[in-house]
């Protein structure tokens, strides 16, 4: 039985050995047993290469894992903690913790079970309130070097795997990258990617990125998200709707807008229309109420409200751009409005509108 954990860090040599093993005639006698992370498929170039080698082998099983059962957390918290709490009150209410406050995540349950371990073992046994994610970061994230705490920052404020080498500079830390990088992975704090052309990091699980996110001020906030921000651009690096969260957290509205609307036409392309609406809902709060663009945005968001399913809604998407047009394009769009309430059963408004409609018209 051959095991290989995060097959995801594997590389392209690596994929063609493994895959050499599961076709004939060179299959041996053997379990082969690859985990690896499902989010990865389609940056990982090893689990890439071996994906789209056709049909699956009939000897091939996957076997998806979701989160940890409740039953396993608490068997990984009584062979952590048993040795040192002999309550078995105590130990029930702290393991009855981790199993809520982990979520299913082994990763938390057992970061968090260390955390309760130590301190049990130094007599300082903290209330259950000192024993969650928030916790166990602000204990992690005060043993680190100040270079290593700025690269945790920009990785956190990112929220998506970033370069290496853009990350480290962000950080200022590119000059001692190699130790800065030790201390995060060293404390399971980040997990590094395969990408194209160089590896990326991000933080290890979200619920610690939320943590490290939590406990900066705003303006620091502000600031790394400015930073990235201008960084992504420059190097014409960055999808269009995260260069609008960005930019929109750094405070640069019109950036914000002009990139949201990209985003928004792009999620429309992909027949995306809930993440469309959402966006051009963004660009609409963005743009200046008295523009010649914001009846343009209004009606934008109605079409993708529209084609998600959201009848009533888009009507009145529809009716403020007809609030902010004139003449013909305000009554195509008043009639568009009335054309959704009545097949969203909307029958009374509906009908009122488009009496007005008519009476336009003089019809």
């Amino acid at each position: 039985m051959l095991f290989i954990d995060d097959l995801h860090w594997g590389d392209l040599d690596s994929a063609r050995i493994i895959k050499s093993w599961m076709e004939p005639p060179g299959i041996p006698g053997m379990l082969l047993l690859l985990c690896y992370r499902s989010d990865e498929v389609e940056t990982s170039r090893c689990l890439r290469l071996l994906a789209r080698e056709g049909a699956r082998s009939s000897l091939e099983r996957r076997v998806p894992l979701g989160p940890l059962g409740g039953e396993y957390i608490r068997a990984l918290c009584a062979k952590r903690l048993t040795h040192v709490v002999q309550d078995e009150r105590v130990l029930g209410e702290i393991t009855e913790h981790i199993v809520s406050e982990a979520g299913g995540s082994p990763y938390l349950a057992s970061q968090l079970a260390a955390l309760a371990s130590t301190d049990l073992q130094g007599g300082q046994p903290g209330t259950l309130d000192q024993l969650t994610v928030e916790a166990l970061v602000l204990r992690r994230t005060a043993l680190l070097s100040a270079p290593a705490q700025r690269l945790l920052n920009v990785l956190s404020v990112a929220s998506r795997p970033l370069s290496t080498k853009l990350a480290l500079r962000l950080a200022a830390a590119a000059e001692i990258g190699r130790a800065a990088l030790h201390e995060l992975s060293g404390l399971g704090l980040i997990r590094t990617h395969n990408g194209e052309p160089e590896r990326l990091l991000s933080v290890y699980h979200d619920r610690l990125r939320e943590g490290v996110l939590h406990a900066l001020s705003a303006s620091e906030r502000a600031e790394l998200d400015r930073e990235l921000f201008r960084a992504l651009e420059a190097e014409g690096a960055g999808e269009a709707a995260w260069l609008h969260t960005l930019a929109l957290g750094a405070g640069e509205h019109a950036a914000a807008l002009r990139y949201g609307l990209e985003a928004a036409q792009q999620a429309t392309q992909a027949l995306a229309f809930e993440r469309a609406a959402q966006l051009y809902r963004a660009c609409v709060a963005l743009c200046p109420d008295g523009s010649a663009q914001s009846s343009e945005l209004w009606q934008s968001l109605a079409v993708a409200l529209a084609h998600s399913g959201n009848g009533r809604q888009a009507a009145a998407a529809y009716l403020e751009a007809a609030q902010r047009a004139e003449g013909e394009r305000a009554l195509q769009l008043e009639r568009s409005a009335a054309s959704h309430l009545l097949r969203s059963g909307s029958f009374e408004e509906g009908e009122l509108l488009v009496n007005k409609d008519l009476a336009a018209l003089r019809l």
